[in-house]
């Protein structure tokens, strides 16, 4: 509960081969933040439309449940649909999913997190692979890496470790993950400190709206974290 509202996180289960395996986790968030440009002109708080932030990443998981749903991985898949990643309520739903894995003594192989997918400059290809420190994090960017490269895009795939000061895992769930020591690889735009404002004018505004947003970039980057989660599960 936040602020007196009952909120609520989703999980699909993949039934693995070997359930006694850790589940892979792919993740998104469905909540929005408020529109910061009504704001500056009007001190009203309203929910800005969210069809890059973070629509793109729903559909991708949505996408995710129907290829995969019929298939069977060595591990468990587990489809995350969380609540609460923006701010004031501050990875609301993220906190919550880990609070209740470490009081159940459960773990986890890892997530692949995706948020904002779908917003690009006409003239720059790049796409981000943000991965946590942890051995097993390096190991999934790995593996995200190698199903970028092995798919052919005019589209490119730029890894960002974690203490690079062009990635941008420190401002999403994934950061929750990192800092209790779960592997995280996570997948967005060619968004960070660097490139807000210049890259994604669109970033918490009304004008986050799906004639914004560049498809076959978001289908493209969205097939590489489904991919990657797959060959994650295989392992």
């Amino acid at each position: 509960t936040w602020r007196g509202i009952p909120q609520s996180n989703l999980i699909a289960i993949i039934p693995g081969k070997n359930r006694k395996l850790s589940p892979i986790v792919f993740a998104d968030h469905f909540d929005t933040a408020f529109a910061e440009d009504h704001f500056s002109k009007t001190h009203e708080r309203i929910t800005n439309p969210g069809a890059d932030d973070n629509a793109t990443a729903t559909a991708s998981l949505l996408r995710a449940a129907e290829e995969l749903k019929e298939k069977q991985p060595e591990r468990d898949i587990w489809l995350l649909h969380l609540t609460g990643e923006e701010f004031p309520s501050d990875d609301l739903g993220v906190r919550h999913f880990m609070k209740e894995l470490l009081k159940e003594r459960k773990d986890i192989a890892g997530m692949v997190l995706v948020d904002m997918i779908g917003i690009r400059d006409a003239k720059d290809p790049v796409f981000q692979i943000n991965g946590g420190q942890s051995q097993g994090a390096l190991q999934l960017s790995q593996i995200a890496m190698q199903s970028a490269q092995l798919r052919k895009s005019p589209f490119k795939p730029t890894y960002r470790s974690r203490f690079d000061d062009k990635s941008y895992l420190y401002n999403t769930d994934g950061y929750i993950l990192d800092s209790l020591g779960f592997p995280v690889v996570f997948f967005n735009e060619h968004l960070n400190r660097h490139t807000m404002g210049h890259i994604n004018s669109h970033y918490h505004q009304t004008t986050d709206l799906s004639p914004n947003v560049d498809f076959e970039y978001a289908t493209h980057i969205s097939k590489i974290a489904i991919t990657t989660l797959w060959n994650a599960a295989l392992r």
